[in-house]
Order: structure tokens, then C-alpha cells, then sequence
């Protein structure tokens, strides 16, 4: 009950802003499909970040103090749904994506993220040599302990959890 309210303010957010708040609607809307994704509505959590997408690139000028990894989370939505076609579109989103992940390099854990769903795409794709590279990657990445942005240590710093690592490892050795 809570998180469909919350849902539905930021419905209301992105209704009464539209072109007046830009931005409001914008950050709305990516709260939106974030919830929706944590809820497990893939369904709904695409259309929006399809429709996040679609505005970003009609009108780039409009989309400064938005998120950069739509890219990341459309390919991540794709990967749930696990089809031929869906993992090979999400192959194509992360590498349109991978240029934002290289200029937001200070934030480790966008740079995990995008690793992790490389190695895991590869490898839903059958592709172990990507996914064995990317996940060699991913690794590296999460064993870093020195912060990226000292003034604020926990800022942009991945979480990895034993589970995590132990998948990496797994298709870090190709099994």
C-alpha cells in the first residue's frame, strides 16, 4: 500500500510538472521505474525507462542533472526478461551506455553495475570469453577500497556482498 502511494506521487509529479519542471517530471519519472523494477513490474519499468530514453534523446539539452545510467537500467530490465532478442538488445544499450559509464568513472559502483551486467549478459548470450573479461573486470573493481572521492568516501563506492562476489568468480573461471 505505502510503495504504490508513493507510486502514484510520482505519477502526480510528472502530471502536474510535464513542461513546466522538466526536471521534477524527469526525476519523477526515473524514481518511478526504479520502484516499479524493485517491485518487480519489468513490464511497466521498461515503458518508462523507454519513455526516459525517448525524452533524453529527442532533447539532450533538457537532460543535464538526470542519471546517466538509463542505458544500464534498460539492459538490466532486458536481462530479467532473458530472450534472444531482449539480451541482444541489451547488449546493444550497454555499449550506447558505455561512454556515460567512462565520463562517470569517480562512481565505482556505476562502473560495477555496468561490468556485471556485461558479464552476465555475455554469458546468457554464450559468450564466456566476454563474460569471463568482464566479470575479470568487475572483479578488480570490487576490491578497490580506497575512495574515489575522498572528501566523501562512501560517495559513488561499490557494494558488493558475498553473494556478488561469489558470481563473479563463478563466471570469472568460465564454469
Amino acid at each position: 500500500m505505502l510503495r504504490e502511494t508513493g507510486r502514484k506521487l510520482f505519477r502526480r509529479v510528472v502530471e502536474e510538472y510535464g513542461d513546466s519542471g522538466q526536471l521534477q517530471a524527469t526525476w519523477a519519472m526515473e524514481n518511478l521505474a526504479e520502484a516499479l523494477s524493485a517491485d518487480g513490474r519489468m513490464d511497466e519499468a521498461e515503458t518508462v525507462t523507454r519513455e526516459l530514453l525517448h525524452r533524453r534523446d529527442a532533447d539532450p539539452t533538457t537532460w543535464r542533472g538526470a542519471r546517466v545510467d538509463l542505458d544500464l537500467s534498460l539492459a538490466e530490465i532486458l536481462l530479467e526478461r532473458g530472450t534472444p532478442n531482449a539480451l541482444h538488445e541489451a547488449d546493444q544499450w550497454l555499449d550506447r551506455g558505455e561512454a556515460s559509464v567512462e565520463r562517470s568513472g569517480m562512481f565505482r559502483n556505476l562502473v560495477l553495475r555496468h561490468l556485471v551486467t556485461r558479464a552476465r549478459v555475455a554469458r546468457a548470450r554464450g559468450d564466456i570469453v566476454r563474460s569471463v573479461r568482464y566479470a575479470s573486470d568487475a572483479l578488480q573493481v570490487a576490491e578497490e577500497t580506497e575512495p574515489s572521492i575522498p572528501r566523501h568516501p562512501d560517495v559513488g563506492r561499490p557494494e558488493v556482498d558475498e553473494e556478488l562476489l561469489a558470481e563473479l568468480r563463478t563466471l570469472h573461471s568460465g564454469a
